[in-house]
């Protein structure tokens, strides 16, 4: 018998029991090893689709306004930006942000003088499953980010090279 309230989902970070061995679980989709639910995996989908270049923001906020946010607030690290970036919610007192993404947007262009490691994203994701095998100490926002921060990974790679083409 699992646990109670033995999950963290990574997107919402809402406490939720779930065992995927267990018998009285079986039922349910292996999913919620990760996601609470199917709206989170929904919203998951979402936003990494717009981070990786999949859907335009148009599309995603449409996706996104069709989906229960209600716990956006919530949302972990990179999840979090990302549903701002793309609802245009700019949180208080950041205007460093907002300055932030602007030189972003001035830079997007010229990719050519950036180059990415692709040794350190690997070490990244060793040293995240390292905690979680060696002692169990990596959280939910700390694997969220580190999702996302590979498939930024991924995504600045395909769009580098499509640059040099």
């Amino acid at each position: 018998m699992a646990k109670k309230n033995n999950k963290t989902c990574i997107v919402c970070g809402k406490k939720y029991t779930y065992c995927n061995t267990c018998g009285e679980y079986r039922h349910l989709p292996i999913f919620m090893v990760t996601f609470c639910g199917q709206n989170c995996l929904d919203v998951y989908n979402v936003l990494s689709g717009y981070e990786g270049g999949e859907i335009d923001k148009n599309t995603a906020k449409n996706k996104l306004e069709s989906l229960d946010t209600s716990r956006h607030m919530y949302y972990s690290g990179s999840f979090k930006k990302t549903f701002n970036k793309i609802m245009d919610i700019v949180e208080e007192g950041s205007k460093e942000s907002a300055v932030e993404e602007e030189s972003t947007l001035e830079s997007e262009g010229d990719v050519s003088s950036i180059s990415v490691d692709s040794e350190i994203t690997k070490d990244l994701a060793k040293e995240t499953a390292s905690k979680v095998v060696e002692n169990n100490t990596a959280s939910s926002d700390e694997i969220a980010d580190q999702v996302v921060k590979n498939s930024h990974s991924k995504t600045f790679m395909k769009n580098k090279n499509k640059n040099r083409r």
